[in-house]
């Protein structure tokens, strides 16, 4: 980021207890449909899709175990920019970007070569003035963009 603006300094936590509790709804959403809506599956076809799911969710839990915090720098106008090194980028924020209860989606479309990449930011990741101006700056966006 270029030091003649101001930016805010956002710090996002390793770990989501949010991030935990939505996929394992998403799970528990996914086990009733493939228990009950599919009656002419047989039972071992049903367990094995279960079993699979199970063997996903667990697998995308262990992956996710980064220990370090990453920072994140904010500007007035949307911009976003991360100096970590695996994780290194600049993209401003677009209007495509949502807001939920528990998280922000921020869909993030770099200025140079135009790709896109999808950030999402839960509420115990962030603390709560971040998610403030996060939200504030997606109404922004969404407000110009259209």
């Amino acid at each position: 980021m270029d030091e003649s603006e101001v930016y805010f300094r956002i710090t996002v936590g390793a770990r989501s207890l949010y991030r935990k509790l939505v996929a394992i709804s998403i799970f528990f959403l996914y086990f009733f449909a493939i228990w009950i809506w599919p009656y002419f599956l047989p039972m071992w076809f049903k367990l094995g899709l279960i079993t699979l799911a199970l063997a996903f969710l667990v697998f995308s839990q262990l992956s996710n175990k980064s220990g370090e915090e990453q920072v994140m720098f904010l500007t007035y106008d949307g911009r976003m920019a991360s100096s970590q090194a695996a994780n290194a980028f600049e993209a401003s924020i677009s209007p495509n970007s949502y807001i939920l209860p528990w998280c922000v989606q921020l869909h993030l479309v770099s200025k140079v070569d135009q790709t896109s990449k999808w950030l999402t930011l839960y509420n115990d990741q962030v603390d709560d003035a971040s998610i403030r101006r996060l939200r504030r700056t997606i109404f922004r966006a969404k407000q110009l963009g259209s």
